[in-house]
């Protein structure tokens, strides 16, 4: 339950993401964030893919390779110090958990079981219209605020 290994992943930041597909498209990079959680979701969902999806995944291609390598010096690393330490199962949290087909990409690349985190649906329709929508997003100020204060 405790976090054995943290690093920062390099060359893949979502807010660089963001801002390359803002400029691409004439938008603004909240507008941008807005775009890929839609076009994430219905990805995930029962709809075909659309253009924009295609061109969302063109767009990403370059972040999205460089985060599954990242994953993958981390996983190698881990497995270098033990099979022991190799996590059965990944989950992905934050902005780049939007991305259209993500966990795929990356359990394809590690062959570890990956899945997006969500809140329980109960909790998370507290947060949005749209059941699982945002707590991906908004996992780090979740977890943050279930810490108890110290006196």
């Amino acid at each position: 339950g405790l976090p054995y290994f943290t690093r920062i992943l390099r060359n893949c930041s979502f807010s660089k993401l963001l801002e390359g597909i803002a400029e691409h498209l004439s938008l603004d990079a909240a507008d941008v964030s807005s775009l890929l959680h839609e076009v994430g979701a219905q990805a995930r969902g029962t709809h075909g893919l659309s253009d924009l999806l295609s061109a969302v995944n063109e767009l990403s291609r370059a972040t999205r390779r460089q985060f599954v390598d990242e994953i993958n010096r981390t996983i190698t690393f881990l497995r270098s110090e033990g099979e022991e330490h190799v996590p059965t199962r990944l989950r992905m949290v934050g902005g780049g958990s939007s991305l259209p087909q993500i966990t795929t990409e990356v359990a394809d690349a590690t062959a570890i079981s990956t899945e997006i985190w969500n809140l329980p649906i109960s909790t998370d329709r507290l947060l949005s219209t749209s059941p699982s929508s945002t707590s991906p997003i908004l996992a780090t100020a979740i977890s943050l605020s279930a810490i108890p204060l110290l006196p």
